[in-house]
């Protein structure tokens, strides 16, 4: 089941913006539980690709001292064209061994740092229960200065960076709360326009589950792509029920340079923010306390 309403950027075209406000709709108690904001480039050859590790020691091991290796994450690219939706199959015959992803976290865990030889992410996690997110600002501060540190670090080198996709993504645990809803049959007292099908007589709604994609203005003429998934879930610590909703919005900069990509993160986590606001009640946001 999808949305109605279309995507309004009440913020205004993004290529006219000022970066630095935060005029977007904001919660004091917002459900939100990660925040990432990540670059595709393009790859890097391979002996830089092996020289990323280096970087960590040089310029991040101080502030993100616990590192991992994860398998590499393969960005989904997003197309603009009749090709839609039909998933492309590419099949890697090249006898190089694949890439791994370096998982780099601060001395809490709630700061991370993700970075493959075309991929870097910033993520911030919730990880214990009365732990504040810091706001977008904060976030966009720490991803300009780690990929402007990273671009500047290669440039050196003689390899610097191509961006050529960015992506930002809200993840929220959405709780119980007395009085507004206790089960997964009540998503319609969350959501706007889910959940809300009368069934015949002797059925009841048991859950529902949404996934949903909008087009949205981007900078310079050029749009994003956002993508909205609601998946009912239980708390693995006490099993009581809870929403989980991930918006994702995804797309090319205006142009490959750190102030390109950053102009698009900006437009995108104008999109997201905006479209969590039009598709959730009035009645949730006064419980999360819009201001």
């Amino acid at each position: 089941m999808a949305w109605g309403p279309q995507l309004v950027d009440e913020a205004g075209p993004a290529s006219r913006r000022d970066a630095s406000r935060d005029d977007l709709v904001g919660f004091r108690n917002p459900p939100v539980v990660e925040v990432v904001a990540a670059v595709r480039f393009d790859d890097l050859p391979p002996t830089e690709a092996l020289a990323l590790a280096e970087f960590w020691r040089a310029r991040l091991a101080d502030t993100f001292p616990n590192f991992a290796v994860q398998p590499p994450y393969s960005a989904p690219v997003e197309q603009f064209d009749q090709r839609f939706g039909i998933p492309d199959f590419s099949l890697d015959l090249s006898s190089i061994p694949p890439p791994v992803r370096m998982w780099l976290s601060n001395a809490t865990g709630d700061e991370l740092v993700q970075l493959q030889p075309n991929w870097m992410a910033c993520n911030w996690r919730k990880v214990s229960p009365d732990a504040t997110y810091g706001r977008w600002q904060a976030r966009r501060r720490q991803f300009e200065q780690i990929f402007g540190d990273l671009h500047g670090w290669l440039r050196l080198r003689g390899t610097p960076l191509s961006a050529n996709q960015c992506e930002v993504t809200y993840i929220n645990h959405i709780r119980p709360e007395a009085g507004l809803w206790n089960s997964h049959s009540e998503a319609h007292r969350i959501f706007v326009g889910i959940g809300e099908i009368t069934p015949a007589a002797g059925v009841r709604v048991e859950q529902t589950e949404s996934t949903s994609q909008f087009i949205f203005d981007a900078v310079d003429g050029g749009i994003g792509r956002l993508h909205i998934k609601v998946q009912p879930a239980f708390d693995q610590k006490d099993g009581s029920p809870i929403f989980v909703t991930e918006l994702t919005a995804r797309g090319a900069p205006p142009e490959p340079s750190l102030a390109g990509v950053l102009a698009f993160l900006d437009a995108a986590r104008g999109a997201v923010v905006t479209m969590f606001s039009a598709t959730t009640t009035v009645e949730a946001q006064a419980r999360w306390g819009r201001e």
